[in-house]
């Protein structure tokens, strides 16, 4: 049997880190242990403007999904 695939929803924001600054996809990786935890596989779900449009093409792929949180929800 297979794990489940568990979709985490991620923040698009500018992070900086070393000697870059740019756009990067965050999440908390505690939210990512607590799926591995559970006995999960997590998915981070990256914004993208097509899975707007057309959320089924990565929410049919999911057996649950992980709202985070944050400003955006």
């Amino acid at each position: 049997m297979s794990r489940p695939v568990i979709g985490m929803c991620t923040a698009l924001e500018r992070a900086h880190w070393s000697h870059w600054e740019q756009q990067a996809v965050l999440l908390s990786t505690s939210y990512v242990r607590a799926v591995q935890r559970a006995g999960a596989l997590p998915l981070r779900v990256v914004p993208h403007e097509r899975q707007l449009a057309q959320p089924d093409e990565v929410l049919d792929r999911l057996d649950g999904l992980v709202l985070a949180g944050g400003v955006d929800v």
